[in-house]
């Protein structure tokens, strides 16, 4: 089985081949979709040529049409296929066959998918699905899993290749693998010019399917080194909500862009309270925009689309800051921490660091652009109140941090070693990771352990990196093929979130990777028991690199083909 990457991306098939130990009569249930437990119900269902089709409406959403074609060999049918409605609310085909003792029977069921658009349309519509349907079909399954497989091996042109781990390898590939799977480059279809990734992909409903700061901040990163054609779904995604994330920030009382905690197709806020409150959502939209420029050196999507971004949310911070002016400096009040058990508290570290950051990188590109800008940007920016622990010379994860025997949920004050890049002393990282991972929780997400590898990596420290890393996935895979789970103890997958992480820890931190104005650059560093590591296909503005490193620390760093 297969949904294909070839062509229509809509279209899915699975094939059969049952050998029956007797003759007689063999029934067929084929769902087609639609259940209300993964958020849709079908509205009506119909057949149509030999085709049947679906069309489902969600509780909130856009309209999805499913058509089916069923083909046979090696049995008669007794009963032409129809849709029933199922007692769980689905749609499905039931059919019935005659068969013959050991003579193989080969089912093939292929699946073609439209969405509505912006617009409100269903395209293609539904009653043309059936004839591109049974086009594809004619052209036989072999041809289309064949088509599928070669663009599949097109994108594996980007690969991470661990010598002397054969384990880490098949975590780290299957990790991509399911993030592949879930990305797509931008196109007409997308009613934002993108459709972004969900937590759990296209593997569940979890969510509603809807977009939170997973994907800027733990996905793209990832795409963007290795495939920024499939990152630009995540940033395009974001520019096409920006009227959204307006309106978000006026109904807050402030100004410019606010980006929703958890959004869907209009980027209005649908996250329940208390979630609304992570604010750093929003200056993560922005920050992986300028990492899509950097990366790219695409001037043009900067200008016209990156900009506004970064435009509105900084000005979005200025309207939402507080002075203090005892202290002197700029502070930001009741947010939530990516460390949820918090709760509601003033001054996140991490908040306040990439709200800095926006600030920053807002001046920074009107600057590339030649425009104008606030000056209250940069003054906003130079005073923003980081919290820091001066006796023990490391970060604070908020105004009054005191955890007690609480144990953090994730990766907060962490986040400024990995992905912010905050300017800080090598005691300060070490004193910030070592205390962070004294009071981890033991049974929190993956992708704390995959930032404390990066760091680790930062600090030349191998033997803990690789723990780490390990630590990112050994108790979160699944067999029999890796599938990741959102949390150790339940089956809830599969996380990409998590997946990102523990490729992120082979790209940035033993890959050492990184990219800025000038270009791309790294610093590798080994961990025990690896002999080797190469990363291919690496894309940056306009070329593609492969880094090798070997068994004895050195390592090549070299441009092999201008970007096809």
């Amino acid at each position: 089985c297969f949904v294909s990457r070839a062509g229509n991306r809509n279209l899915a098939a699975i094939q059969w081949r049952i050998t029956p130990g007797y003759n007689g009569e063999m029934q067929y249930f084929l769902p087609l979709g639609g259940s209300p437990t993964a958020g849709y119900e079908f509205v009506k269902a119909s057949a149509s040529d030999g085709c049947l089709i679906a069309v489902g409406r969600p509780e909130k959403g856009r309209l999805l049409a499913v058509a089916a074609l069923t083909q046979i060999r090696g049995a008669s049918p007794t009963h032409m296929p129809a849709p029933r409605r199922l007692q769980t609310g689905e749609a499905a085909e039931y059919g019935r066959l005659m068969v013959k003792r050991n003579q193989p029977v080969t089912i093939t069921r292929w699946i073609l998918a439209a969405m509505e658009n912006a617009k409100g349309e269903i395209q293609p519509s539904p009653d043309k699905l059936p004839d591109l349907l049974k086009s594809t079909a004619g052209r036989g399954f072999t041809a289309a899993l064949n088509a599928h497989k070669a663009a599949m091996q097109k994108l594996w042109q980007s690969d991470i290749v661990i010598h002397g781990s054969p384990r880490d390898q098949q975590a780290v590939r299957a990790a991509l693998f399911y993030i592949l799977q879930s990305a797509a480059p931008p196109g007409p279809h997308t009613p934002n010019g993108g459709d972004s990734i969900p937590p759990m992909g296209l593997s569940s409903q979890a969510w509603g399917g809807h977009i939170f700061w997973d994907a800027d901040m733990w996905i793209f990163p990832v795409l963007n080194l290795l495939h920024p054609d499939l990152a630009a779904s995540i940033v395009e995604y974001r520019y096409g909500t920006l009227p959204g994330a307006r309106e978000n920030a006026r109904r807050g009382g402030y100004k410019g862009a606010d980006y929703a905690t958890e959004s869907a197709a209009s980027g209005l806020e649908v996250a329940p309270q208390p979630f609304t409150k992570h604010r750093h959502t929003t200056a993560g939209v922005a920050f992986a925009q300028w990492q899509y420029y950097l990366a790219t050196g695409n001037k043009q999507y900067l200008a016209e689309k990156a900009y506004p971004i970064l435009r509105e949310t900084a000005d979005y911070w200025v309207s939402r800051v507080i002075y203090n002016k005892k202290a002197d400096r700029y502070e930001i009040h009741g947010v939530m921490c990516p460390d949820e058990t918090a709760g509601i508290v003033n001054n996140d570290v991490y908040t306040n660091a990439i709200a800095r950051a926006n600030l920053r990188l807002a001046v920074k590109a009107s600057k590339v652009l030649g425009r104008p800008y606030r000056k209250e940007w940069q003054v906003v920016a130079d005073k923003m109140y980081l919290p820091f622990d001066a006796k023990h010379q490391r970060y604070l994860e908020h105004d009054g941090f005191n955890p007690g025997r609480r144990k953090i949920k994730q990766a907060d004050a962490q986040l400024l070693i990995f992905p912010l890049e905050e300017p800080m002393s090598r005691q300060v990282m070490a004193n910030t990771l070592d205390y962070y991972v004294s009071i981890s929780s033991p049974i929190g997400p993956a992708m704390t352990a995959s930032i404390h590898a990066v760091a680790a990596c930062r600090l030349n420290r191998r033997e803990q990196a690789l723990r780490f890393f390990r630590d990112s996935y050994k108790d979160f895979v699944r067999p029999y093929f890796f599938y990741f789970s959102e949390k150790r103890t339940t089956d809830n997958y599969c996380f990409l979130t998590g997946c990102a992480g523990t490729v992120a820890a082979v790209l940035y931190g033993f890959a050492g990777l990184r990219f800025d104005e000038k270009g791309l650059h790294a610093s590798p560093i080994l961990p025990p028991g690896w002999t080797g590591l190469e990363v291919k296909g690496i894309h940056n503005r306009g070329r593609v690199y492969n880094l090798t490193v070997r068994s004895d620390g050195s390592y090549t760093l070299a441009a092999v083909a201008a970007k096809q």
